[in-house]
């Protein structure tokens, strides 16, 4: 399998889960099953595969470099950065210790590593390019200004009394602008019988 795994056949998949139904508890082959998940562009498949072998046996770093080569074929590029940053395998290097493609498949490895790196570079950048405020942590917090069309000067705030609460009277004596209207409510003496006749009189 490891033979059709270094030509990038996507039969390897296939090949991997009839030797998993022969030797289903065998650890080697649930990672290279997850490898060839990931050749075969299936990265959920492969993420089962992980999860199998997590189960029943101890996860260490070759688990987190698939695990990670998997989520970055999802698309989450950011977690898959974290995870190999955590681990220490960005640098190929060191990641070749820990994964079961062995050396035969190297050049696969560090393509996959490069291309997590590009992608979360290209993110970095467009974060940093989206919130230009940031640097300065200085935001004003003030909203924009009306702009008028020319020759409209602001609008003036109207001199009219604020009609009765009750009689709606335009008439009524007592000022809404005025102290004793932002104190109290009030109503027209119009809304009740009045012994000294009808008229719009605060009361």
């Amino acid at each position: 399998m490891r033979a059709v795994l270094a030509d990038l056949s996507p039969d390897a998949l296939g090949i991997a889960e009839a030797a998993l139904r022969a030797c289903p508890a065998d650890s080697a082959l649930l990672l290279l099953a997850a490898l060839a998940a990931l050749v075969a562009g299936q990265p959920d498949r492969a993420i089962g595969f992980l999860k199998r072998f997590e189960r029943k046996f101890e996860a260490d770093k070759a688990v987190t470099l698939l695990t990670a080569l998997a989520l970055a074929r999802k698309g989450y590029t950011a977690r898959a950065w974290t995870l190999l940053e955590q681990d220490g395998l960005l640098d190929p290097y060191d990641a070749i210790r820990w994964f079961i493609g062995g050396r035969a498949m190297a050049g696969w490895l560090v393509t996959q590593l490069a291309e997590i790196r590009t992608d979360q570079l290209h993110e970095q950048r467009k974060v940093r390019q989206g919130m230009p405020r940031a640097a300065t942590g200085k935001p004003t917090g003030r909203p924009a200004p009306v702009r008028y069309p020319p020759g409209r000067s602001r609008p003036r705030p109207s001199r009219h009394r604020r009609p009765c609460l009750t009689c709606h009277g335009s008439r009524c004596p007592l000022d809404w602008r005025s102290s004793s209207a932002m104190r109290m409510p009030f109503k027209c003496a119009a809304a009740r019988p009045s012994r000294r006749g009808s008229g719009c009189a605060a009361s």
